[in-house]
């Protein structure tokens, strides 16, 4: 028991594990180019990832637009700033979601 617990505490505290990152915008701030997301360092947002805003539209996911990694949000880190540089920020609204591909 002791080191499946242990197993559980090391795979959760590595960030970046995955090559997927599944967010939600939290905050729009069109004037100055940027979105806050509901992830951060802990679920492994970082400058490695490709971040395309997407909608829920008739035929699947659609993307709105595109971001990359500022940097960390709160003392804790448990969210994202991200910059918006394509123009697309007026579009995007709080409840889209953004998915994050590792580079390469």
């Amino acid at each position: 028991m002791r080191n499946l617990l242990w197993i559980t505490v090391l795979l959760s505290s590595t960030p970046g594990a995955q090559d997927k990152i599944d967010a939600k915008v939290v905050y729009v701030d069109a004037k100055n180019g940027f979105i806050a997301i509901d992830k951060g360092k802990k679920a492994g947002v970082g400058s490695d990832f490709e971040y395309d805003v997407v909608r829920q539209g008739a035929d699947g996911d659609v993307v709105i637009g595109k971001a990359r990694f500022e940097k960390y949000l709160g003392a804790r880190e448990l969210m994202a700033k991200l910059i918006v540089e394509d123009g697309t920020v007026p579009r995007m609204r709080v409840e889209d979601r953004v998915i994050g591909r590792r580079k390469g």
